[in-house]
């Protein structure tokens, strides 16, 4: 069985690192929607929040389906990076018969024949396009959404409306603010997963496509 060749290896160690960090914001989001949560029940703003989180775990398959997030486990196993590629053929030209399948990975496709490839690497083609669908109408979907900023407008300028003193207002204000602020990065951290994984994140990186389609 021949080894993996390097290009395929370092792209690999690219695509568990764009995983592993997409996971990451995934678990941070999990922790501040929770918070959020204690804090918002029975409030529109956790209706809100409950909707958010539903679209988060939906991405989450979609990335997966997409090719961006491993289905199993933390890592790619070869065949399950190597179907990555066959994912984002686009065209659908470059995988139409097994010997278009590299020497390496060709083992695990042991018994299929040239229909079997083309068939198997239009599903995940299908796939991967209906998974970026999804992303779309996810965010479609939030944008559509009311943000809550009434609620907490409400918040805010209730103690004034109610005639309650100067140093009541300010302090009712300030707890305000700093109930926004933390229902503010819990938001902004729900909408930022609503991407493809290597979707402008601190490790964005652009060229991956470029790596993960060239030999």
């Amino acid at each position: 069985m021949a080894a993996a060749p390097a290009w395929f290896q370092q792209a690999r160690q690219r695509a568990n690192e764009i995983a592993a960090a997409y996971d990451k914001r995934v678990g941070e989001f999990e922790r501040l929607k929770d918070e959020q949560l204690r804090i918002f029940a029975k409030t529109d703003v956790a209706r809100y929040l409950e909707l958010l989180d539903e679209h988060v775990r939906s991405a989450y398959q979609d990335n997966q389906q997409a090719g961006w997030l491993p289905s199993y486990g933390a890592t790619f196993s070869d065949l399950e990076f190597f179907e990555t590629f066959m994912r984002h053929d686009r065209s659908g030209r470059r995988f139409r018969s097994l010997e278009d399948v590299p020497a390496f990975i060709r083992h695990e496709f042991e018994g299929s024949d040239d229909d079997d490839i083309r068939t198997h690497a239009s599903e995940l083609q299908e796939a991967c396009r209906d998974a970026y669908d999804s992303l779309a109408e996810s965010r479609e979907i939030m944008e559509d959404e009311p943000d809550c900023e009434d609620f907490f407008e409400g918040l805010y300028n209730w103690p004034d409306h109610a005639g309650a003193s100067k140093r009541e207002i300010a302090q009712a204000q300030a707890l305000v603010d700093n109930l926004h602020a933390g229902w503010k990065r819990c938001q902004n951290a729900g909408l930022a997963l609503l991407h493809a994984a290597n979707y402008d994140t601190p490790d964005y990186d652009p060229t991956l496509m470029d790596a993960l389609m060239g030999e």
